[in-house]
């Protein structure tokens, strides 16, 4: 702060405020402005301690832009500058005019030396005031006020006026006329003096407590000169009746810088309600100068998380606010995970309804700063999250703010699956009305969708838990537990079996084992199981929903269990038994790596015993998932054949066709295809007719010398369908037809690779029963316009019955990934005892079929035990995809059958499908055919 003092006041003032604007007299139009210094606290002792301006205006007027500049009266040069901001209230007496008061240091403002301040609009001058000695006009500016002992001043109240008034013992003043442009301001209600001193009161942020609850808050309360003698509630609005919210403490302030508090208490009386209360405080000052504030009391009834879940899928108390919800924090989304941020909490007080949960995620968006084992009370707003637009919503709070009430509780027990809650073991749901959250009946006792929703956000255990699937390349797991009886069907090596309740003849799923639970990677990395292994102890975590299904985010670390699964092997064909296989290798190309290659070789030659002929599905082109054009697929069946040899197997050979780049499906630039693997050490033969490719459709006719059949083109698509216009097979995988010689023999294979059920309803999907969309023409849930399941069936029937219509004898196999059960409708269109139609979805989420006639094949699972009805395991479901399929001139030879069990049920896979491999015994038999 400067203290040397010129002579030449106004002239230095001039030159140095030219730098920001000229120094000019207001016009009326800048007079409208409404705005000008009304009151000034100087502190003559040189602390600077309460020194502040107030500045006067219209009521609503904005200071943005508005200054307040210092000069000093040695050279005029300005020493300090204070922005202003803010709105000028209005004052009690709606005069129109209000203050704004800002604190300033005025310290260079010295007795015996003139000094100045200037209110800037701009770069304007819009007021002026020197001190000390005669006031003389600067650019036409001729307000002004002079002191000589204490700096402590006000213009009268005279809207005109020609005097100014000076407070404080022993002050005198200058008196200089007010510029008539002032006339036009008027003069705001002097509320306080700056020289009573100014209280000024701070309520803080206010109190929520749940009804019942006593709770408190402390305000403060400060002034100028350090005096608060007194803090009192002014109003409470509404009455909190029969309660009461008052002051029960006071600590007053009696020193510069000191500040006053006060306890304001509501007692646990008050009613749920929002009340508005108004404090004040006072200095004692004469005449005394008083201050107030405001807050608010939410006083809430406290929302238990049982209340917020109720009893079905949504809330009921979805959209609203909750308050003061209590819980336990179980376990900490990051922000960085997705989706992000949040915390499940458990209610540490369960209401003891088995139909509604007790646990909750509160979503932040952020990484909360809550730790687990913290009692917490959440504010924030119920919501439904839905993870995909098919699937069940997940009871939320959002929009949350929370206290903790207490850190480092031991956690609550679990409910633990097997002991204290048992899951239905055979329906998902049977009683919605299309939709689980409209209508039907929520019944936990009966159907999965319901029983799961009973425990979501809760900390639960499994007890003796064991892997009904193997741990996959997502880190999930699929559990039951071994301590409740009657879970569903199990393989002969522990898994659970996809089962038709409604027997043979019946082509509608039935059992999906809601008895399953899946174990999540989400914090904690299970344990690398295969199917039948258990867990050193029950793991244990918080229950939500995800990617389709229901499941367990692990907690806890915890070991597994290994019990010893074995893959399987199967007997070697016999001298005269053609072995035929089908083998899904998972999108194998080139580009594999030698220990993917190299296992599935060693399946081919050690598990499945080198047969004859094996129909490869999803062989990618040369360079794998490169979309670069690249359709050809030589080298990857070649590294395969390689492979084949270096595993102690045989020369195999292979026949294809290359399809268009991109149009049949599969990973995009991938161009998967099926085909034929093949070895004549045994006698089998490829026939060879010329004409394929991409686009032509093989056909049947009769053998030169008519006795027979044959195909024109070998090998050759099957791609006409009498349904669709031809579509059958868009976007997908088209089925190859191949001929064959074996001990004089003819065989027409077919091997093919369906629509995947992938783009269908998730079982767990709000919507009940859940739509089958591949099964019928349609754009499926995701616009996608791909070929559908039912008419590829069709597609493939009608070709048999060509064949069989030239050669009722003939030997067709039909094999390959069918993606679809034993029991689906799928096959019953493939055998031919449905026919697919136009039209769909059935009200049972199925594309619709109608009665066909006799079968013309039959699948070789009929031949299987019901326990071994398996080559594929989803989410701990062991089910029928990859099928063989034969004619009843094949079936007549008494075929045998065996799904080899090498992959799907390990966590270590060569690929995600078992393969399987039919023997069937053949005389020779003379003639040409």
């Amino acid at each position: 702060m400067p203290t040397q003092r010129g002579s030449k006041l106004l002239m230095t003032l001039a030159l140095a405020l030219g730098a920001t604007g000229s120094l000019v007299a207001p016009s009326p139009a800048q007079a409208s402005s409404h705005v000008w210094i009304n009151e000034i606290h100087y502190d003559n002792g040189g602390t600077d301690t309460g020194e502040a301006i107030e500045i006067a205006g219209v009521a609503g007027t904005d200071l943005s832009g508005w200054s307040l500049v210092l000069y000093n009266g040695d050279g005029g040069s300005a020493y300090n500058t204070r922005v202003l901001s803010g709105i000028i209230p209005d004052q009690p007496d709606a005069s129109g005019f209000g203050t704004l008061s800002f604190s300033y240091p005025l310290n260079g403002i010295q007795n015996g030396s003139p000094d100045g301040i200037a209110l800037v609009n701009g770069t304007t001058v819009v007021q002026f005031l020197s001190y000390e000695g005669s006031f003389t006009a600067v650019g036409g500016v001729a307000d002004g006020v002079a002191s000589t002992d204490i700096g402590v001043f006000e213009p009268s109240s005279s809207p005109v006026g020609d005097s100014l008034q000076l407070s404080g013992a022993g002050a005198t003043y200058a008196e200089f006329n007010w510029i008539a442009a002032d006339a036009t301001f008027g003069q705001p209600n002097q509320g306080q003096s700056f020289a009573a001193g100014l209280v000024v009161a701070d309520c803080g942020p206010g109190v929520e407590t749940p009804e019942g609850t006593a709770a408190s808050t402390t305000v403060s309360a400060s002034d100028s000169d350090g005096v608060v003698t007194s803090i009192t509630i002014d109003s409470v609005d509404p009455s909190p009746g029969p309660g009461s919210i008052i002051i029960t403490s006071f600590t007053p302030a009696s020193s510069v810088g000191g500040s006053a508090e006060a306890t304001v208490t509501v007692d646990e009386n008050v009613p749920d309600e929002t009340y508005t209360v108004t404090v004040k405080a006072g200095n004692g000052d004469t005449p005394p100068q008083t201050a107030a504030c405001t807050f608010t009391v939410t006083v809430f009834t406290a929302t238990q998380i049982a209340e917020i879940q109720g009893i079905g899928h949504l809330s009921p108390l979805e959209d609203q606010p909750v308050f003061g919800v209590q819980g336990m924090v179980t376990a900490i989304r990051l922000e960085d995970d997705d989706p992000v941020g949040g915390f499940w909490m458990h209610d540490p007080t369960p209401d003891g309804n088995l139909l509604t949960s007790d646990g909750i995620f509160v979503y932040t968006g952020v990484t909360p700063d809550v730790a687990i084992g913290d009692l917490v009370r959440v504010d924030g707003t119920v919501t439904e999250f839905r993870p995909f637009f098919e699937e069940p919503t997940i009871t939320e709070i959002e929009d949350a703010s929370w206290t903790t009430e207490s850190s480092g509780n031991p956690l609550l027990p679990v409910i633990t699956v097997g002991v204290d809650v048992f899951p239905p073991t055979v329906v998902i749901d049977n009683d919605s009305t299309g939709n689980i959250e409209v209508g039907g009946t929520y019944d936990p006792a009966e159907d999965g969708i319901d029983f799961w929703e009973t425990l979501e956000g809760m900390r639960v255990a499994v007890d003796a838990a064991f892997a009904v699937g193997p741990t996959n390349n997502f880190g999930e797991v699929a559990v039951v537990s071994q301590a409740q009886e009657g879970t569903g069907e199990h393989t002969a090596r522990g898994g659970l079996i996809v089962r038709n309740l409604s027997g043979t003849g019946n082509y509608q799923p039935g059992d999906f084992n809601p008895e399953r639970l899946i174990i999540d990677d989400e914090f904690v990395d299970p344990p690398a199981l295969n199917v039948g292994d258990e867990f050193a102890a029950d793991p244990v975590g918080v229950m939500h929903f995800g990617f389709g299904a229901y499941k367990l985010l692990l907690t806890e670390a915890v070991a597994g269990v290994d019990n010893g699964l074995q893959r399987e092997v199967t007997e070697p064909a016999g001298a005269h038994e053609l072995a035929v296989a089908t083998f899904n290798v998972e999108n194998l190309s080139a580009q594999d790596s030698d220990a993917k290659v190299a296992g599935l070789a060693s399946q081919v030659v050690n598990n499945l015993r080198s047969p004859d002929l094996i129909a490869i599905e999803e062989m990618q082109d040369n360079s794998g998932f490169d979309d670069d054009g690249t359709t050809a697929a030589d080298l990857s069946w070649q590294r395969l054949i390689d492979a084949i040899v270096d595993a102690g197997g045989p020369v195999y050979n292979y026949r294809q066709i290359d399809p268009l780049d991109n149009v049949d499906g599969g990973a995009p630039g991938g161009n998967i295809r099926v085909g034929f693997l093949f070895h004549s050490e045994r006698g089998l033969e490829f026939v060879d007719r010329p004409g394929g490719d991409a686009d032509s459709d093989t056909d049947v006719e009769h053998t030169p010398n008519g006795k027979a059949a044959q195909l024109t083109i070998s090998p050759g698509r099957v791609l006409d369908a009498r349904l669709g216009g031809g579509e059958a097979f868009f976007n997908t995988r088209k089925s190859l037809a191949g001929e064959f010689r074996f001990r004089g023999e003819t065989i027409f294979v077919v091997a093919n690779h369906f629509s995947s059920k992938g783009d269908d309803n998730p079982l767990y999907s709000q919507f009940q029963p859940p739509t089958r969309w591949t099964e019928f023409q349609s754009d499926d849930r995701f616009g996608d316009e791909d070929g559908w399941r039912h008419a590829q069936a069709q597609a493939v029937n009608d070709f048999v019955d060509e064949i069989l219509a030239v050669d009722d004898d003939a030997h067709v196999i039909v094999l390959g990934d069918i993606n679809d059960f034993d029991f689906s409708e799928t096959i019953g269109v493939l055998t031919g005892e449905l026919v697919a139609v136009a039209g769909g979805p059935d009200d049972d989420g199925s594309g619709p079929t109608a009665p066909g006639g006799t079968a013309v094949l039959g699948t070789l699972f009929d031949l299987l035990l019901p326990d071994e009805r398996y080559s594929y395991v989803f989410e701990g479901n062991s089910q029928v995809l990859d099928q063989i399929l034969v004619s009843s001139s094949l079936l007549a030879l008494d075929p045998s059958y065996d799904v080899v069990h090498v992959n799907a049920e390990f966590a270590d896979q060569a690929s995600d499908h078992d393969p399987s491999v039919m023997r069937v015994a053949f005389q020779p038999r003379g003639g040409e055919r």
